[in-house]
């Protein structure tokens, strides 16, 4: 399907009402949904997942011209006739989301985020970075820096597969830069409903990150989950689809 000049892989259950737009890791694409699109159908949603530019089955970046992630995911849910979605995101879909609902808050009826840094900026957000970046952590394989220990140690075929969606997740550049800038002030001013859920063992986003945000969007949701990492949709997918098809209905 083509959208703000790209090409990109959708997969779109069908089904009326407000969809859920799923928003792909940066170590995923839109194939790594597995486990949350079977459930969300089952509970009545119809659910949208697609590849953003570099990522499996879309356009190289850079290809059909410039473009931001925000304005892809605007320009495809035009070429939907979707005219406002739900938001889950993970991770890297997490920067996107944040982006859209800042810049087009009316098309968001709600915004979950999961294991993400929403690619912040400023004030006490610098400072947990600080604190946190380090150059043996950012050499890991990602399967390691983004699965928990309890994870590998008790599910060796989902860590192949994981592995396996990551492998053939990216075609090509790297992605933008959030267009909008993730403040703390640009954050405050959302109003739709917010979920923020991290997992317990995430070396990447983990519950001081989330608690922050938390405080910057006063009223959301926060869910910390056991025994999970960065991967939280993947390694928990029982906690994490019960997280957000409990939150959802109360906002449909």
């Amino acid at each position: 399907m083509r959208a703000n000049g790209a090409a990109l892989w959708v997969c779109d259950t069908g089904g009326t009402g407000l969809p859920i737009i799923l928003l792909h890791p940066f170590t995923g694409s839109g194939h790594v949904w597995g486990y949350q699109q079977q459930a969300f159908v089952a509970a009545g949603w119809r659910v949208i997942s697609y590849s953003r530019r570099g990522y499996r089955g879309s356009d190289p970046i850079g290809a059909g011209g410039a473009g931001t992630d925000a304005a892809d995911l605007a320009a495809l849910l035009d070429v939907l006739t979707v005219a406002k979605c739900h938001l889950v995101a993970s991770a890297g879909g997490g920067f996107v989301a944040a982006d859209f609902a800042v810049a087009q808050p009316h098309r968001a009826a709600s915004l979950t985020i999961a294991c993400s840094i929403l690619g912040a900026k400023g004030g006490e957000f610098d400072r947990l970075q600080r604190a946190l970046a380090d150059p043996a952590i950012a050499a890991l394989p990602a399967y390691l820096r983004e699965l928990s220990p309890s994870y590998r140690a008790t599910n060796p075929d989902g860590v192949r597969a994981w592995r396996d969606l990551s492998d053939s997740a990216h075609v090509g550049g790297r992605p933008p830069p959030p267009s909008a800038g993730i403040t703390r002030e640009r954050l405050a001013a959302l109003s739709m409903p917010r979920l923020l859920i991290g997992g317990d063992a995430d070396m990447i986003a983990p519950p001081p990150f989330l608690r922050l945000f938390a405080g910057w969007m006063a009223g959301s949701r926060l869910r910390i989950l056991p025994e999970g990492g960065h991967s939280l949709y993947w390694e928990r997918p029982d906690l994490f689809n019960a997280e957000v098809l409990d939150f959802l209905p109360r906002h449909g």
